[in-house]
């Protein structure tokens, strides 16, 4: 039984128009009218899709969160950005990530758990 948990911290979620349908659990942006979209690869972080409803999405915007990433990972201080399926990455060189706190991951299931502001 593991004993260490995050979950809860700091959680933050604000209420949208969506543009567009988005899976729970996926990176989510704002488009130029302030409608959800899906987050795009290299993008910084905005947040992550909790639930839809009649044209309305729920968006954790701070907090602990648990998604998919692809590549390596590393926890501390990292700069992350969205990647192609819907979860994120670390930022490249000359991409403008969000600054969080990877605080655990899982390299067999590929889900990593961070703080963003």
């Amino acid at each position: 039984m593991e004993r260490i948990s995050f979950n809860g911290f700091e959680n933050k979620y604000l209420t949208f128009k969506c543009a567009e349908n988005i899976s729970t659990g996926k990176a989510v942006n704002l488009d130029d009218d302030g409608k959800a979209i899906n987050g795009v690869e290299g993008d910084g972080i905005f947040g992550f899709s909790a639930g839809m409803r009649e044209g309305t999405i729920t968006v954790q915007i701070k907090g602990y969160i648990e998604t998919k990433f692809s590549g390596d990972m590393i926890c501390g201080v990292q700069s992350l950005v969205y990647d192609s399926s819907g979860g994120v990455r670390l930022s490249e060189s000359g991409e403008n990530g969000s600054l969080v706190k990877v605080v655990k991951f899982d390299d067999d299931t590929k889900i990593a758990g961070f703080i963003f502001n």
